[in-house]
């Protein structure tokens, strides 16, 4: 009896890994954000660009007091 022919010997046949190396990484950004939401560091980023923002514009309008 002939054993069945289930395709080529995977041992005599060199295995090829290829890395998928085009991807675009600003798919897979977006695409985390809309499942998962910003992560830890994105929130706490733009938390403190916001304090950054209202430290600069509280600076920038800051007058000096007049003395007497």
């Amino acid at each position: 009896m002939m054993p069945a022919d289930d395709g080529p010997d995977v041992a005599a046949e060199p295995l090829v890994v290829e890395a998928v190396c085009d991807i675009d990484v600003d798919a897979i950004v977006a695409w985390r954000r809309a499942t998962r939401g910003p992560s830890l560091s994105e929130v706490f980023a733009a938390y403190s660009a916001g304090i950054r923002a209202a430290a600069a514009r509280i600076r920038s309008n800051w007058v000096p007091p007049h003395s007497s």
